[in-house]
């Protein structure tokens, strides 16, 4: 391992500390589009409060599901199969 790689590697988990005591609420709900609010979890180490972790949205679509988010909470989820595809599709119809 590189010195660099080590000074990154302390760096980074100090940088991850003080954020972490920064925080005043440590229980809180993100809502992104990507993996980024899974991100901010993981780097403040924080526990998973969101309902899209590992989701991702298009931006219609994700604001849509912001639109309607007491709805979207509630739906069925069912699942899309497509061959082109290597990992799960889910579809919520909204009433609205």
């Amino acid at each position: 391992m590189s010195v660099y790689s080590i000074t990154k590697n302390i760096v980074q988990k100090s940088l991850i500390y003080f954020r972490h005591k920064k925080v005043k609420n440590k229980e809180f709900t993100l809502l992104a589009n990507n993996c980024v609010g899974g991100q901010i979890y993981h780097d403040l180490g924080l526990k998973f409060l969101s309902p899209t972790i590992n989701m991702f949205f298009k931006c219609d679509d994700y604001l849509l599901f912001l639109e309607n988010l007491d709805e979207a909470l509630n739906a069925n989820i069912e699942q899309v199969f497509r061959k082109d595809v290597k990992y799960p599709i889910g579809k919520i119809t909204l009433k609205s």
